[in-house]
């Protein structure tokens, strides 16, 4: 009885061993990274999105070089109308060797600039001052010659001077009425107020107590005559 049951213990240690073996190989192992779960299943994935992603990134780019040829200019000597497409039948094929030794002479002018070179285009000549020497003594002796041959300018008159006022002023009156001065030229005795004229000729401007200004109307000049002492006998 005793031989009897231990195989049967055998067997179940066996698959005891078993199935931990097979829990530990699917929870511990498959789980960890790289392991056969993880390092099988994404590839398929990854292969199935490569040619998409391909396709997604070469259609824009063929699209974009259609449009870019498309809006090329390409130079082209074909006429575009069919009426004017030149019959080979009657074009003359005879080489023209006068035209090429005419255009031949033809000699090149303008600037020397190049049109693929960027940059200020050179200043203009300008023409150098000619100086030429002036002889001073001719020079001078012409400028006196015509200095001769003007006519002088005819020189102003001389201004008159106005004579001396023959008026002596020897007194005055004041008082009730306006100021009254008295006056001799000569032997006449001569009376007059401020703003009156003497002799048609003298007009009294100004009566103070030691002076008398008068104008000569003739002269239109001012003289100022001091009070003198009245003659010995006078009036």
């Amino acid at each position: 009885m005793t031989l009897g049951a231990e195989p049967k213990k055998m067997a179940a240690l066996a698959v005891l061993l078993l199935g931990a073996a097979y829990s530990m190989y699917v929870n511990v192992f498959a789980d960890a990274p790289g392991g056969p779960a993880q390092s099988a299943a994404p590839a398929p994935a990854r292969v199935s999105q490569a040619p998409a992603a391909a396709a997604q990134r070469t259609v824009p780019s063929i699209e974009r070089d259609r449009r870019a040829l498309s809006q090329e200019w390409v130079p082209t000597l074909k006429p575009k109308r069919p009426e004017d497409v030149a019959d080979p039948m009657t074009v003359d094929p005879t080489l023209r060797l006068d035209l090429l030794a005419k255009l031949a002479a033809v000699s090149l002018s303008g600037g020397n600039r190049s049109l693929f070179e960027f940059s200020q285009a050179p200043l203009p000549k300008v023409p150098e001052p000619k100086i030429i020497p002036k002889d001073v003594a001719a020079a001078k002796a012409a400028e006196l010659a015509q200095a001769a041959q003007t006519p002088a300018a005819p020189a102003e008159p001389a201004k008159p001077t106005a004579p001396p006022i023959p008026l002596k002023f020897y007194g005055f009156v004041s008082g009730g009425g306006p100021r009254r001065a008295f006056f001799l030229n000569g032997e006449d005795i001569l009376v007059a107020t401020e703003g009156q004229t003497l002799q048609s000729r003298y007009k009294i401007i100004r009566i103070s107590l030691s002076t008398a200004v008068v104008e000569d109307t003739q002269f239109k000049s001012q003289q100022t005559i001091r009070l003198e002492e009245p003659p010995a006998g006078g009036a």
